[in-house]
């Protein structure tokens, strides 16, 4: 199917469109918590319309108010600079507002550090506040250490973030490696905001000469 005639792809196009004039109008009243909250319901909005009458693969568990496919959402700061880039497969949110999300790629971006965290799951839950994101299945983080230019990177099964606190959590086995070619595999693993990392259970690897 061409994305002319996709309609999760028609919706993400409208989505885009609506979401830059409503911004623009609300951006100063809104925290950013209540921007993300609101470009996902225009994003459910414009999607559901578009495709009320197709048959879609829903989540067998818990209540769902709607539904959303193929969406992408930024989001900036209180300065006009892009801080979120968020792209999902599809997207369902719950009346307490918290989203899951499939196949999902996040990149948050701090004006502080040279590159942007990353984050990639099969599914992803935002709690309501959306100050945390729990992660779930081939999921990948890159983060950068302050001070450093050369990415680390995450490979579990289960990692949460908190993205405003810059801390990353796990406790069902870890990979850490980056290209210089040091890993290390621990059982559970806490990523604080200042860099610090501590890992726990059977740890094992091998360390490269630190490349700053």
């Amino acid at each position: 199917m061409t994305p002319g005639h996709d309609p999760g792809s028609m919706a993400g196009h409208l989505f885009s469109k609506a979401v830059r004039v409503l911004l623009e109008r609300l951006r100063p009243a809104l925290k950013p918590a209540g921007r993300l909250a609101l470009l996902l319901a225009v994003g459910v909005f414009l999607t559901v319309n578009l495709m009320h009458k197709e048959q879609q693969t829903r989540p067998a568990q818990g209540a769902f108010s709607a539904y959303v496919r193929h969406t992408m959402v930024t989001e900036t700061d209180s300065l006009g600079r892009l801080s979120m880039e968020l792209w999902a497969d599809a997207g369902w949110q719950h009346p307490d507002h918290s989203i899951l999300l499939r196949g999902v790629h996040i990149r948050y971006h701090d004006a502080r550090q040279p590159k942007p965290w990353l984050l990639r799951a099969n599914e992803a839950l935002i709690n309501p506040d959306h100050t945390r994101v729990d992660l779930h299945g081939d999921v990948e983080a890159e983060v950068v250490p302050k001070g450093r230019s050369v990415p680390l990177l995450l490979d579990t099964q289960a990692l949460t973030a908190w993205p405003e606190e810059k801390r990353l959590a796990t406790e069902v086995g870890v990979l850490l490696h980056d290209k210089t070619g040091s890993w290390l595999r621990a059982q559970s693993l806490s990523y604080e905001s200042n860099g610090l990392i501590r890992l726990s259970g059977r740890v094992r690897g091998h360390l490269e000469a630190l490349r700053r």
